[in-house]
């Protein structure tokens, strides 16, 4: 009988609460080893932290615009030929990550989104927890009917939406995150509104 082989979390991963960019990290490693079947997953690179932060205040604080420059660094042909396949080490060159970054063609691009948020606000912003970045103002996610004041993984959520997320979903990834927001939104409209259907 073959032994059975159970997948280790990486030692860096081995906070309670994970930072912001170790999250970011753990979440383009998933990425890239479904991408490429027979890929190893890396330990962060050094400076991956210092990089996330520049990085982050570089976009305007939009945490997407990175995960969508990770996507498009996924498919890069010369990215795709280095070894390891698609390295963190060099996306994090400057002139590679912000290439692949949507909207970020050019000087005026990157000075544009650098004037949506200081570098200090992006840094705070990116160490407010894991996975969210502050949007006040929108509406729920979920639809009951609160004003979110967090995005996690894209969704904006009020801060009992994302407390019951956090208690509900034992490993956030934007699949689950997802799912949880979707099943929410299908069954959670305000009783004033129940009552009207």
């Amino acid at each position: 009988m073959a032994p059975v082989v159970r997948k280790a979390r990486p030692k860096w991963m081995e906070d309670d609460a994970p930072s912001p960019d170790k999250v970011l990290f753990a979440w383009a490693q998933e990425e890239r080893c479904r991408r490429f079947p027979g890929a190893i997953p890396e330990a962060p690179p050094p400076g991956w932290a210092t990089w996330y932060a520049d990085a982050l205040a570089a976009v305007g604080g939009d945490e997407g615009r990175l995960r969508a420059a990770w996507l498009a660094w996924l498919e890069d042909a010369w990215g795709q030929a280095r070894q390891p396949v698609c390295a963190a080490r060099a996306f994090v060159g400057a002139e590679v990550w912000r290439r692949h970054v949507p909207g970020q063609g050019g000087a005026e691009a990157g000075s544009a989104g650098a004037a949506q948020l200081s570098p200090a606000e992006a840094r705070r912003r990116a160490q407010l927890s894991v996975g969210r970045g502050e949007e006040p103002s929108a509406p729920c996610a979920t639809g009951c009917g609160g004003v979110s004041s967090l995005v996690v993984w894209g969704h904006p959520l009020c801060r009992a939406c994302a407390a019951r997320l956090e208690a509900d979903v034992p490993r956030l990834t934007t699949d689950s995150v997802s799912g949880w927001v979707a099943s929410r939104a299908c069954g959670a409209l305000p009783a004033a509104l129940e009552v009207m259907r």
